[in-house]
């Protein structure tokens, strides 16, 4: 599977192959895209992640929120994602730390 982790700012954009992981599904947050019909939430390790499934390449797509870069990940099924999800987290935080930089909205 593939996880994308990038920093906002631009400076660094990296792709990653290898699994991830999710829990607690709530309602509908955010306006879907075209390929998508709805989204869903999910913690991840901790984390908030917002979910959908997308039609246009029938997997479910997660990424995370409230971080200062962004870290996504794909599966074709809910438990896959869940795993991709963990595995894309800690690839993020790990990239983060070797760069000096902080993983979350609101950290020094």
């Amino acid at each position: 599977m593939t996880h994308t982790i990038s920093q906002q700012s631009g400076d660094w954009d990296s792709w990653f192959d290898g699994p991830a992981v999710s829990e607690d599904f709530m309602s509908d947050r955010e306006q879907p895209t075209s390929s998508e019909e709805h989204r869903d939430e999910m913690v991840i390790d901790g984390r908030r992640a917002l979910i959908a499934f997308d039609r246009e390449i029938q997997m479910y797509r997660g990424e995370f929120v409230g971080l200062t870069g962004g870290a996504d990940f794909y599966a074709r099924d809910l438990e896959q994602l869940r795993h991709e999800g963990s595995v894309s987290l800690r690839v993020y935080l790990d990239a983060c730390a070797e760069r000096g930089r902080a993983p979350f909205e609101g950290t020094p």
